[in-house]
């Protein structure tokens, strides 16, 4: 069998989509002798790819910021080329893009393609994806109307091209079934795995790279991208409500990169909480979390809507306390022993004071961090392994591909 990848989620800093990806990649390669995993795009490929990463954004932001060249006098026609020679490349760029990949995802190069990251790229293979979540199609007003409306243009397409569907958890398997009216037998719950460097570390070491970061033991933390569904609002305000003594010996560390509709919690991040105890890190390298986890008194998960939840689960399995929110996923994920609704601030600021001030409480949480062993990506490989199997029977034995039910009407039509 020979399966190929989509890579392109890998190219910049890796988030939980382009963890995902990476990891599965290597975990099917590792587990199967018999099997071949190619990732796409290829290896003379890369490097244009992850330099375009970088230069298609700027050329994007050309085109959209300059202002009217009428108003650069003697240099409008300098400007005006800038502007015409960006939008030339973009397009350029993009029709290469589609003719490399229809010269590449072809039945006599591979069996079955597999897109890691929502929506697949057009071809004539046998199609799986993974729909990490639903919160573009579920909460519409916490993602740039850009994004949404793209979303809505290419999800059914892709969705309709495509033999089978993985979830990563099987709340989401559930939610893509009654939702999206994609059959059961061709969606299935794989859950990611963690990797082996999520673990109790000895303390020295995590001394010494606290120390590189700044930082002293005993913060407490929040591991993600800040964006409206992760719901920091709450929490910093939350947070900045302790007692000054209480925030003193416990800061609030937020470890993750500024993501989108951020403006309110930039604000207030700005004004009020960095003033407050609040210390913001941006993009952590992925070989620094396991030394965060190790040295924070708690990890602190409010989220509105998950479709896994990477850093509570990254977190038990470095045997660290989470307070996290009381919402589906989360429960069926790590079924932590403190969970509380994402909308009661009240609640929240009693857990952060019983977290900061009793000790056997935190030792209690600790100790139940054993949800995360169960997470294994060669596991999860394995069962990738057994669907692809059947994707490729199912497809050899039938004309067309089963695909989600027909919907009367667009994808989730007022859903949110």
């Amino acid at each position: 069998m020979r399966v190929v990848i989509n890579r392109l989620s890998t190219a910049g800093p890796r988030t939980g989509v382009g963890r995902y990806a990476q990891e599965l990649s290597q975990h099917l390669r590792s587990s199967s002798s018999e099997h071949v995993v190619n990732l796409f795009p290829n290896a003379l490929a890369w490097p244009a790819v992850r330099a375009a990463r970088v230069v298609v954004p700027v050329l994007n932001r050309l085109r959209a910021r300059t202002p009217r060249p009428n108003g650069w006098g003697p240099f409008a026609g300098l400007v005006r080329a800038a502007k015409g020679l960006a939008k030339g490349l973009s397009r350029a760029a993009r029709a290469e893009a589609r003719r490399y990949v229809r010269a590449q995802l072809t039945p006599q190069n591979y069996d079955l393609y597999h897109e890691p990251n929502f929506i697949p790229l057009p071809c004539d293979l046998p199609t799986a994806i993974t729909v990490h979540d639903l919160s573009v199609l579920l909460f519409p007003q916490w993602h740039p109307p850009a994004r949404v409306d793209a979303y809505l243009r290419q999800f059914r397409a892709g969705l309709e091209r495509c033999e089978f569907v993985f979830t990563p958890s099987e709340y989401v398997r559930s939610q893509v079934i009654h939702l999206l009216n994609v059959r059961p037998q061709r969606v299935s719950c794989v859950y990611p795995g963690t990797r082996a460097a999520f673990k109790p570390l000895p303390a020295p070491e995590v001394d010494v790279g606290l120390q590189q970061l700044g930082l002293s033991r005993d913060y407490f933390l929040y591991v993600g991208a800040i964006e409206p569904r992760k719901n920091l609002s709450m929490l910093l305000k939350v947070y900045c409500s302790l007692p000054a003594a209480v925030r003193e010996r416990h800061p609030l560390v937020l470890a993750g990169p500024w993501g989108w509709l951020t403006r309110s919690v930039a604000d207030y991040y700005e004004s009020t909480a960095r003033h407050l105890g609040v210390r913001h890190l941006g993009y952590v390298p992925e070989k620094a979390l396991p030394l965060l986890y190790n040295g924070a008194r708690c990890l602190l998960y409010p989220s509105h809507y998950e479709g896994f939840g990477f850093p509570p689960v990254e977190m038990l399995a470095c045997g660290g306390a989470v307070l996290a929110s009381d919402i589906a996923t989360l429960r069926e994920v790590i079924g932590a022993p403190a969970m509380l609704s994402p909308y009661d601030a009240d609640g929240w600021r009693a857990a952060l004071m019983r977290a900061a001030t009793d000790n056997d409480w935190v030792r209690d949480l600790r100790s139940s961090a054993t949800r995360a062993a169960g997470y294994s990506w060669h596991d999860s490989a394995q069962q990738a392994w057994s669907a692809y199997s059947e994707i490729l029977g199912h497809s050899t034995s039938r004309d067309h591909r089963p695909g989600p039910v027909p919907a009367a009407e667009p994808i989730i039509r007022g859903a949110a």
